[in-house]
């Protein structure tokens, strides 16, 4: 599934903050490709151990990464494209791919049109809050 939003800012600058969230997230100061983060979700049994890890940067285009639970991989991935000098489109992608075949058929079901909903939803408010986190700088 994937979403696509028009910022009002420049690539470099737009590109940046994404980074920057990513390091900050993964408490990265050097080199963030590789870098990782064991997240903890709570679930109704508890909690899961996520681990995440940056698996693609490639500078003013993409910045993507892996999550595992287990032997699930969901792949996010941030996609910049220029749309003029102080016009970026961001494309946000994600992918699920899991061994187990329950599992792989939910994220196949989850991703037709009738169920994606939900999941199209969160896409387009990760964006939205981008947006206004950096639209809403230096004013």
């Amino acid at each position: 599934m994937e979403k696509e939003i028009l910022i009002y800012r420049n690539i470099e600058d737009v590109y940046q903050k994404v980074e920057d969230t990513l390091r900050k997230t993964f408490k990265v100061k050097g080199k963030l490709m590789g870098a990782e983060h064991l997240h903890k979700m709570p679930t109704m049994k508890g909690e899961v151990r996520i681990r995440q890890v940056v698996s693609r940067e490639e500078k003013n285009k993409t910045l993507s990464f892996d999550s595992f639970w287990g032997q699930d991989k969901v792949v996010t991935t941030y996609s910049f494209r220029e749309d003029g000098p102080d016009f970026t489109y961001v494309k946000l992608e994600e992918q699920a791919y899991s061994v187990s075949a329950l599992r792989k058929y939910n994220y196949m079901l989850m991703s037709l049109p009738v169920l994606r909903r939900g999941s199209m939803k969160k896409l387009n408010q990760q964006l939205y809050n981008l947006k206004e986190i950096i639209e809403g700088e230096n004013k």
